[in-house]
């Protein structure tokens, strides 16, 4: 077949018809590149005169037209890769003048020295002035299209070139015609992401063999980042061998707002009641569809999205759900939530109205996207009341059902017996029973079998009715109907040789409408629950009759109580009233003083006893510890209680034995009070002419460093009774005898007495016999004082100044001393003030803390020599004032004695007067002798 082509004459024939010749271009490093043209190729190049390869390279290359030299020079690098590449270009030709020429070529493999390219030159000028003719159809519909269409291009794929027939648009920059790369890549970075593949497909020469045409809708961002909307129009053009595609593309943005509205609309108005349009970038929220409650009191009409979102959560939405909405509806969770694989995203919330609660499901989807980022969202509510109730039900259901199986399980840990019963079946299924009952059953699953089984089989042949009935399903049916839905029976079961005592919890597991239709039934043993029951009702009876037996104590105790305060009460009283009718008789007034003096010693005794008893047994009695002397400690109880006794012709002997340490530390005004209970004891039940007896004796010390001291009490008195013994040291205990009853007391003494003891973890113990006396014996614990030093004792001032308080050398001594009192009881006020100026000082008075701090503060230097200090005062109290007069600037700040005076007479009282920055303390009722004796010594008179 090649002999055919072998005739170079007729090839070269065929050639000049259709105006093709043949090249060859030899490109070598470092030499100018040659061309060598065949016959044809040297009329195509219009050649006159023999030329060198490297001199017809020249010739060909510089006719080009320039702008296309580089598409030239593109198409040799294909070429010289071993590609085919093919262009067109104008070439000037030297007698034809422009003519268009397609060139395209292959390479040599076996050239060595370089590269070498074969190809072939075809003057196409006619097919390119047919080409001009249809450009200029073009160019005349122009100014048709431009009316309609924002942008109409030709796109000529073989040249990879575009041509812009008409742009109106500002997006784009174009030139009338360039390179299809330039047109492509502004396209690109101005389309949102989304939209790339479609224009893609749109570019796709392949795309239009089955469809002629493509149309549709694609999306540009101006300079702005505002998205815009093109429907376009493509269509293949084919004209002669040449492909071209002609697109038009027409701005919708008006169309396109008008469209979304109506598609929204459309789509979600038949199932969502309200609809907004969120837009993320300008925070606006738009309304699309509203109730028409909302619509008309116009609460949201469009505006910031900030602003009526957070509104419509405050308003409309539960408070429980408020977060979980408020979250929802954040352009950043929006965005981090929604995208083009997840355009959607729901949250069901308690929508409220004016007369109820109904549950809503917000639906948040996609309305716009740009580079992958939600722009825009639809914001919809649809009402799932009925849905929404269903489904909490049924998760109800399978919630409790998951959790009657968990209950079951565990049940059997504690059960010996567990089964979920179906009432409407009759059935039941085992969890966990019994190996005599199971072996009974075997594989049977009907409950009554089950019951009637184990009736005969387990249960006392008198009760097994009485169970039968109680366990029947419609027994059990009947109890849960009327409200019993968690029940128990007992029944007495044989256990194996023996019956014992059976509970059967009933528990609703099941109902639909009203009606139970599954149950738990758990059993197990309760003997030992029973025995303890019986046990807990004997301690139970036992409790109550000791609380009977306190209650009946406390009523006696309030009884001798109500004589005991109303006796020096009515003493007082009565005295009072005598001395007002003898106002002119000196000596009757001063014995009725007297008296009522004694009477309200005796009342303030009262007074303390009981509140000391409240202390102890609440554990607050708090104790000191400070240096004492126990022979002026002993000398101070021998001076308050000698004279009681003597009053009464007893002998009362105070007596040390072994006491081998007498500087100790320890609350000395405690243990006083404990031996003056005992000693007071003594006294009011021994008989004239009796003795009594106080010894203190120290023994071996059980730890160094402190002493081990017995305190002893023994009298001739009365004595106790075996019985009552063992309850002298209950409160409110008295014996019951004739001559106890006569004495005045309040059953506390001793029951205060055990509790200092204990307080200081010492013992207190009794020896006595009717009608011969009693012994009291206390022991303690005491350190030993190694310092050697002992405060002054006090009382023991008190009672060694006797009529000194009132002696004319100290009155000239207090003449001039300036007391400032504290005081808001006028009454407490006037006889401070009387007494005190009785006593030769000025006392100057304000009724609070506050005009206390402020009088001293602003007064001058020496103005007064003491302040007393109430503690509760209005505006003010006394520990407040206490403290800023000693953080104040007067210069007797720090120095000035501050005296507390209060009813608050307990040692922790002391304490936290002494904290507050007062110098001494005096409890109410005052004793005015003491309280003179303090201010002496804290002014420095005695």
């Amino acid at each position: 077949m090649l002999d055919r082509f072998k005739d170079t004459e007729k090839v070269q024939e065929v050639l000049m018809q259709a105006q093709t010749g043949l090249w060859v271009i030899e490109l070598e490093y470092a030499k100018a590149p040659r061309l060598y043209a065949d016959p044809v190729m040297e009329e195509l190049l219009g050649l006159e005169n023999p030329l060198t390869p490297e001199e017809c390279y020249q010739f060909w290359y510089e006719r080009i037209e320039p702008p296309y030299r580089p598409i030239i020079q593109a198409a040799v690098e294909k070429i010289s890769q071993s590609e085919h590449a093919e262009v067109q270009y104008p070439w000037f030709h030297p007698k034809w003048g422009r003519i268009f020429i397609r060139c395209g070529g292959a390479k040599d493999e076996n050239f060595q020295k370089g590269t070498c390219l074969r190809g072939y030159h075809q003057n196409i000028t006619n097919t390119v002035m047919l080409k001009h003719e249809y450009d200029t159809v073009l160019t005349a519909a122009q100014m048709a299209i431009s009316q309609i269409y924002t942008l109409v291009i030709s796109i000529d794929f073989p040249k990879t070139e575009y041509k812009c027939i008409h742009y109106s648009g500002s997006v784009l920059k174009l030139d009338s015609q360039g390179a299809f790369r330039n047109f492509y890549q502004q396209m690109i970075q101005k389309m949102p992401a989304e939209d790339k593949a479609i224009f893609d497909r749109l570019l796709d020469i392949s795309t239009y063999e089955d469809k002629a045409y493509m149309d549709g809708t694609f999306r540009l961002c101006d300079d702005m980042g505002q998205l815009h909307y093109y429907t376009y129009y493509s269509a293949r053009i084919q004209q002669e061998l040449e492909g071209r595609l002609l697109i038009t593309v027409r701005n919708v943005d008006d169309k396109q707002e008008a469209k979304r509205r109506e598609e929204v609309l459309t789509n979600l108005c038949q199932c969502y009641y309200s609809i907004y349009l969120f837009d993320l970038e300008k925070n606006t929220e738009e309304p699309i569809w509203q109730e028409e409650m909302i619509a008309r009191q116009q609460e949201f009409p469009k505006g910031s999205l900030d602003t009526y979102y957070s509104k419509f959560v405050d308003h409309y939405v539960v408070e429980e759900d408020q977060e979980k909405m408020r979250r929802a509806g954040t352009p950043q969770f929006l965005r981090q939530t929604l995208s083009h694989e997840q355009p959607v995203y729901d949250v069901d919330f308690r929508r409220l109205y004016p007369d109820r609660v109904e549950w809503v499901r917000a639906r948040f989807s996609v309305a716009e996207l740009k580079d992958g980022q939600v722009t825009k969202v639809v914001f919809a509510n649809m009402n799932i009341n009925e849905q929404k109730i269903k489904e909490l039900e049924e998760e109800q259901k399978q919630k409790l059902y998951f959790e009657y199986q968990n209950i079951i399980r565990g049940l059997t840990s504690f059960y010996h017996s567990v089964f979920y019963i179906d009432l409407v079946e009759q059935t039941f299924q085992s969890y966990n029973w019994l190996k005599d009952l199971s072996a009974r059953m075997g594989q049977r699953n009907d409950y009554h079998e089950l019951i009637r089984t184990c009736a005969q089989s387990f249960i006392r042949k008198e009760d097994q009715a009485a169970f039968m009935k109680n366990l029947s399903a419609e027994e059990i049916s009947r109890r849960i109907r009327s409200g019993e839905t968690i029940y128990s029976v007992e029944f007495q079961r044989d256990y194996g040789g023996f019956y014992g005592w059976m509970r059967i919890h009933i528990i609703l597991a099941e109902s639909r409408n009203g009606v139970p239709e599954k149950i738990i039934m758990a059993s197990h043993s309760v003997e030992e629950e029973k025995e303890q029951e019986e046990q807990n009702r004997k301690a139970l009876r036992a409790a109550y009759e000791t609380a009977q037996n306190a209650n009946e104590a406390k009523s006696n105790f309030l009884a001798q109580m109500s004589h005991d305060i109303r006796t020096p009460m009515n003493a007082i009283m009565g005295m009072a009233s005598i001395a007002s009718t003898q106002i002119h008789d000196p000596e009757k007034v001063r014995e009725c003083l007297t008296k009522i003096a004694v009477s309200s010693k005796y009342l303030l005794g009262l007074i303390n006893e009981i509140l000391d008893m409240s202390r102890i047994e609440k554990g607050k009695l708090d104790l000191s510890e400070e240096p004492f002397s126990l022979t002026e400690w002993m000398e101070t109880l021998a001076a308050i209680t000698r004279s009681e006794a003597q009053s009464k012709n007893q002998n009362i002997e105070f007596q040390k034995e072994q006491v081998v340490h007498d500087r100790l530390l320890g609350d000395a005004g405690r243990l006083r009070q404990v031996l003056i209970n005992l000693i007071d004891n003594a006294v009011k039940y021994t008989k004239p002419g009796g003795n009594i007896k106080v010894t203190v004796k120290e023994t071996a010390a059980p730890a160094q460093g402190g002493g081990r001291f017995i305190f002893s009490v023994e009298d001739t008195g009365i004595g106790m009774d075996k019985d009552f013994l063992e309850h002298v040291f209950l409160p409110f205990s008295r014996a019951d005898d004739p001559q106890v009853r006569r004495m005045q007391g309040t059953g506390l003494g001793m029951s205060i007495a055990q509790g200092i003891v204990s307080a200081m973890q010492g013992d207190i113990r009794v020896e006595s016999e009717k009608g011969k006396g009693s012994c009291f014996t206390v022991i303690v614990n005491l350190k030993l004082n190694d310092s050697g030093q002992t405060p002054a004792d006090k009382k023991q001032d008190v009672l060694d100044m006797g009529n000194d308080v009132i002696s004319a050398s100290r009155m000239e001594q207090r003449a001039g001393m300036r007391i400032l009192l504290a005081e808001d009881n006028a009454l407490n006020m006037e006889i401070a003030q009387t007494i005190l100026h009785d006593a030769g000082f000025i006392v100057e008075g304000v009724e609070n803390g506050l005009k206390a701090l402020e009088t001293f503060s602003s007064s001058a230097p020496s103005t007064y020599q003491a302040i007393l200090m109430d503690l509760q005062m209005p505006v003010m109290n006394g520990y407040t004032a206490a403290r800023e007069i000693r953080r104040c600037g007067h210069p007797q700040a720090g120095s000035i004695p501050i005296i507390a005076l209060t009813a608050n007479a307990f040692a922790e009282d002391i304490a936290k007067s002494l904290a507050a920055g007062m110098t001494d303390h005096v409890s109410k009722p005052i004793d005015y002798e003491t309280l003179i004796a303090i201010l002496d010594r804290g002014i420095h008179l005695g």
